[in-house]
Parts: C-alpha cells; structure tokens; sequence
C-alpha cells in the first residue's frame, strides 16, 4: 500500500539508506492507469498493470523455497507460471491436503515433502 511505502521511505531516510534501493525492491501503486479500469503498479521502475497481480493465493517453486525460504516477488505475478531456474510448474495446491497453497504452515509442510512426491 502506499502508507507502508511510505514508512519505507521514511525509515529509510532514518537509517541512511538511499530512496532508489528501497524502490528496486518494492512494488507500490503509480496514479497511472492502463485503462478506465486497471490501475498499475511499478516494480524496479517497470509500470505493471494491477490486472496481473495474482489477489489471492501466490503458487510457489518448491525448489527455489528449499533452496532460500522466502517467497519471491514474481510469483506475485498472474503471467508467471512457471520457475525460470528449474523449469517447473508453480504449485498451487499442497501434494498433501490439495487444499490451495497458504504462504505459512503448507509451504512449511511441503518444504519436508521428499522431493519426488512433489508435482506441479
């Protein structure tokens, strides 16, 4: 949102840190629009239509979570559906339950899953 882009920048401004090194890594709403309807978003100075967003669930690389746990910024992404380092599928529902993957216990639960029992 745009309040915590905001304190970014603020605590950025406290601390020493430059305003472009907070925006390389942020994604905050621009007041340009695409359309009537669809607002953007800019990511490292790159204007993105908001419709590609994804709202809800954020599928994941298995692989790239056991690598470094922490989920990345393109998957955030509707158009990016599969992992660009390992050539697989994004995982949207948990191998286990089926259930839609929520970013807490179930990726917590699929990073112990044996790597063959993960499928995209």
């Amino acid at each position: 949102s745009d309040k915590r882009y905001r304190a970014l920048i603020e605590l950025a401004s406290l601390i020493g840190i430059k305003n472009n090194l907070i925006q390389n890594i942020t994604t905050f709403r621009s007041p340009q629009q695409f359309s009537s309807k669809y607002q953007a978003v800019v990511y490292q100075g790159v204007l993105i239509p908001r419709l590609f967003l994804r709202k809800k669930e954020v599928p994941v690389c298995v692989d790239c979570l056991r690598a470094e746990q922490y989920i990345r910024q393109i998957w955030h992404y509707a158009p990016y559906k599969v992992c660009h380092i390992h050539k697989k599928a994004l995982l949207h529902r948990c191998p286990k339950c089926n259930n839609n993957i929520k970013l807490d216990a179930q990726v917590r639960a699929i990073l112990q899953t044996e790597p063959e029992e993960v499928t995209g």
